[in-house]
């Protein structure tokens, strides 16, 4: 009995004010583990919010397979996928809302979002989504940084490999242990998390065993080097899009540079996207094959300056940071849906 009197406080914070934990099951359709369709994601870290999990992973959609009429996918990492964020504030619900108050027609946008991965996983789920969500007119890119694109030489995911042999490396999809799954069905039904995230941080934890003061394995901070385009990087890049886009078959695929500007920098708001030559360097890339690559940073700018909100942060985290919020993903809605417009009108 005291036992359980002690865990009740634990049990209301953590049902309060902690993330949920989400049981995941594999989706052998789109070949990768998805939440469980129909659970509810409780998002606390950054903002106070519920998400609605759908199948194949799309969040805020029960079944986009069953949905008739045309489609747009929205893909990217964890900002894409908007947690953080209520279903209907997030980037393709915003461009699904956007485009039915013009009375253009019927249009569902569909985002597959998955935090902490880049451009290569996006390939690789490219033709297994379009081939459950038919008929997908055009695939969208939001790439929140320019990291999203670069090579990697290694790491447990799909990956980009650089050149001079570029190529995208496909990775093992991770399959959940039932068992576990089960374990964490059950927290998430009890909502009770705070085991679950109190393992995670353990997990990370490092131990010492020896006296003595500790020092940070860190490198001392330096400046570092204005970025330039190598040819190495030219080269990856161009195969990049070419890949993208002979995987994608018909269906354009197009870009959207979403940078984290403005911010506070030493307490003055920031106007410089320090990454900005880079995407230059993307942009003519995807110019010269013909393929739409924008950046929004300057809408994302005009915003601050007209409404004194920024296209990222939350109440619970820093207001200016971290992941884009409902202000930043209108921004976005309102880009995807003018591409949009512009193409039926080209056509």
């Amino acid at each position: 009995m005291g036992a359980a009197v002690s865990l009740l406080p634990i049990w209301a914070l953590s049902s309060l004010l902690s993330d949920s934990v989400d049981p995941m099951v594999f989706d052998p359709t789109v070949g990768r583990a998805v939440a469980i369709p129909g659970i509810e994601h409780r998002s606390r870290s950054e903002a106070w919010s519920h998400s609605r999990a759908g199948r194949h992973g799309i969040w805020g959609v029960p079944d986009i397979g069953a949905l008739p009429g045309p489609k747009v996918a929205i893909w990217g990492n964890s900002h894409v996928e908007g947690l953080m964020l209520p279903d209907g504030e997030k980037i393709a619900q915003q461009v699904t809302a956007l485009w039915r108050s013009r009375d253009t027609g019927r249009l569902t946008a569909y985002g597959v979002g998955i935090g902490g991965v880049d451009i290569a996983t996006v390939y690789t789920l490219l033709d297994r989504y379009a081939a459950v969500a038919r008929p997908t007119i055009r695939h969208v890119v939001i790439v929140p940084d320019m990291a999203f694109l670069e090579p990697r030489t290694r790491g447990p995911l799909p990956a980009l490999r650089p050149a001079p042999n570029p190529t995208f490396e496909a990775a093992p999809a991770p399959r959940p242990s039932v068992p576990g799954q089960t374990v964490l069905a059950w927290l998430h039904g009890l909502r009770f998390d705070f085991p679950y995230r109190l393992y995670e941080q353990a997990r990370q934890v490092r131990t010492r065993w020896r006296l003595g003061r500790a020092h940070a394995n860190q490198p001392p901070p330096r400046d570092l080097p204005a970025w330039r385009a190598t040819p190495e990087l030219t080269e990856t890049w161009s195969f990049l899009l070419d890949e993208m886009q002979r995987r994608a078959g018909s269906v354009p695929v197009s870009y959207l540079y979403c940078p984290a500007v403005p911010a506070l920098k030493q307490g003055e708001v920031g106007f410089e996207d320090p990454q900005q030559v880079a995407f230059e360097h993307f942009r003519m890339l995807c110019s010269q094959r013909g393929i739409i690559c924008r950046s929004l940073a300057s809408d994302f700018i005009q915003m601050f300056r007209d409404h004194g909100v920024f296209a990222r942060g939350f109440v619970l985290h820093h207001p200016y940071g971290g992941h884009l919020n409902r202000h930043g993903d209108a921004v976005i809605a309102k880009a995807v849906v003018t591409m949009l417009e512009d193409a039926l009108h080209t056509d």
